[in-house]
């Protein structure tokens, strides 16, 4: 069984996106709630937030995917500022799993580390990037989720961008 793990950290740009409300829910609430139809979900945070999380000790990312790769051995690492992946994306990424990590990559061959399933022990090492290319993962497709799948708020421009999108797929019924 996969475990979604989702990270929280203080931003720097935005501080405290990962409360603020699109659609008059939080994005962590709205990354969590999706997330946990299909699989177990904990928050690791950095910082306190009123929201039901363990704490992340690990001096960065790469250090907090090698020590969950220790801990649980296969897991899913979200972005928690990521509104707008679809039940449907994350399906897409339990399916293609098969032992291996599995890592969206775009085109141009630029990869989604923060909406991936990874698996096996993993050292850090000096970027997560780097940790991924050693791990020799299964890449899939980036163009096969849906549209706004991997967009994630950083700063305010992100956010009312975010507020935007949010907007117009209510009325175009997208979920």
């Amino acid at each position: 069984m996969v475990i979604a793990i989702v990270p929280v950290k203080l931003s720097q740009r935005l501080p405290g996106k990962h409360m603020l409300k699109i659609g008059g829910t939080s994005i962590l609430e709205s990354v969590v709630k999706r997330i946990s139809t299909v699989m177990e979900v904990e928050v690791y945070s950095k910082i306190d937030i009123s929201f039901p999380h363990l704490p992340d000790s690990s001096s960065n990312i790469m250090e907090l995917v090698s020590g969950l790769s220790e801990r649980y051995g296969t897991f899913m690492l979200v972005g928690g500022d990521m509104p707008f992946f679809t039940v449907s994306d994350v399906r897409m990424l339990l399916d293609g799993f098969q032992g291996r990590s599995i890592v969206p990559r775009h085109h141009d061959g630029k990869i989604e580390p923060l909406f991936a399933i990874y698996s096996g022990k993993l050292k850090p090492e000096h970027s997560l990037i780097d940790m991924i290319a050693r791990m020799n993962p299964v890449y899939i497709d980036a163009s096969k989720f849906s549209k706004y799948a991997f967009f994630n708020i950083n700063t305010e421009v992100d956010y009312t961008t975010a507020l935007e999108i949010e907007k117009n797929m209510g009325k175009s019924g997208e979920v």
